[in-house]
């Protein structure tokens, strides 16, 4: 490890090509030997995190780094995963300092900026060129002595500005041999693991990203992931094959046009009909488009066709359904949607459903002859109309009304 140099390498260009996944954005773990200090909160950054979050692959591409270290010592994550917010604080905090440092004044933005991306990614607000940190897949990390618990020298500091934070800075002659070989081994660990390394920064590695991309001439697997409660909080969907069967993949549901071909989302809807031949249908709310149209949902990952049945029926109208009580009429497969529909017979009290304010404003039981005038006058969701004359077939081949 020692005898192996660290190569001169060119920064990385535009790059764009991408193949993106859905994979989770773990937090390191406290007991697996590495030490995470998270150097933004210590210097006070309004957006900076605690919480040490990177991909889950990334993650087992640390503990495999880890592995190939001398004994005694471990690594250090100096920072991971960062919102678009932090990213754009440290921006605009270093930009000036690093125009200054390096004589730039008399350049053009954009000749600035070719510079200052070597230091610090510019806060692109696009998912698909995302700053590096924003992804989950980069990493800043040093070494560390466990039996003093000293950091190796590595001749220069986090976030220190200069041409000594280049990797091979210290692959020239007549150079500190023990900061030589604390990078050398830093870098080649990390590299054989599967990393890449920002030439600029020895501290700075990367898995999925663009920069990682660019070196490894790879599509980029991961997007940019702005903001983190709204990450949080993303609904992902269940992806299945063209016969319905789920795939252990997901996809948020934003994406969700994006399948490639073969693979799709599954959207459910179920028809309630009383014993005098009426459907209950409901007004969605304002935000759902104040429309009429019947119960349904999209199957969320890990779910599944009859689970996502007497899940919104629970959620929408407040209801209890059993499997025993709901009739599969038929599967509707679309470009990228396989749609399967359902019936059940319930004699319900409109007084007695407790609505889900944020999906559906009202309730109501329609005729078929009042349904058709839905149609007619463009009243009723376009997506329920071939679904509600699957009903009518399916009711009158089965007499089940």
């Amino acid at each position: 490890m020692l005898n192996k140099k660290i190569p001169h390498s060119i920064f990385l260009n535009e790059y764009k090509e991408n193949n993106f996944i859905d994979e989770d954005l773990v937090e390191i773990p406290n007991n697996i030997g590495i030490i995470i200090d998270m150097q933004y909160p210590k210097l006070g950054m309004n957006f900076a995190i605690n919480k040490c979050l990177i991909r889950k692959e990334v993650l087992n591409m640390l503990i495999e780094a880890k592995k190939k270290l001398p004994e005694g010592i471990t690594l250090k994550i100096w920072d991971a995963y960062r919102p678009l917010s932090l990213q754009k604080e440290l921006f605009y905090k270093y930009k000036n300092k690093i125009i200054k440092d390096f004589n730039l004044d008399n350049l053009s933005e954009n000749e600035q900026n070719e510079i200052i991306k070597k230091y610090v990614s510019l806060p692109i607000e696009d998912e698909n060129i995302p700053p590096l940190h924003t992804t989950g897949g980069a990493i800043d990390v040093t070494l560390t002595n466990m039996k003093n618990n000293k950091d190796l020298d590595m001749g220069v500091k986090f976030d220190e500005f200069s041409n000594l934070t280049n990797s091979d800075a210290y692959e020239n002659e007549n150079i500190d041999i023990n900061i030589r070989n604390n990078r050398r081994i830093l870098y080649n660990a990390m590299t054989s693991a599967g990393f890449t390394n920002l030439p600029s920064e020895i501290w700075h590695y990367d898995y999925g990203d663009r920069a990682w991309a660019f070196y490894k001439n790879k599509p980029a697997k991961y997007k940019g992931i702005f903001d983190l409660n709204e990450y949080n909080n993303m609904e992902y969907l269940q992806v299945f094959d063209c016969n319905g069967v789920a795939l252990n993949e997901k996809i948020i549901r934003k994406d969700k046009l994006n399948l490639p071909n073969g693979k799709y989302f599954m959207i459910i809807l179920i028809f309630i009909a009383n014993k005098d031949g009426n459907f209950l249908m409901q007004k969605t709310s304002i935000s759902k488009g104040s429309c009429i149209a019947t119960t349904g949902g999209h199957v969320s990952f890990g779910d599944d066709s009859m689970k996502t049945v007497i899940k919104e029926c629970k959620e929408e109208l407040g209801i209890d359904l059993s499997p025993q009580n709901i009739e599969f009429v038929k599967t509707n497969i679309y470009e990228k949607c396989i749609l399967n529909i359902y019936f059940t017979k319930q004699n319900l009290e409109l007084n007695n459903l407790k609505l889900q304010s944020e999906e559906v404003e009202s309730v109501n039981w329609y005729s078929i002859y009042e349904i058709e005038e839905l149609i007619n006058n463009n009243k009723l969701r376009k997506g329920n109309i071939k679904p509600f004359h699957d009903v009518l077939t399916f009711i009158k081949n089965n007499k089940t009304i």
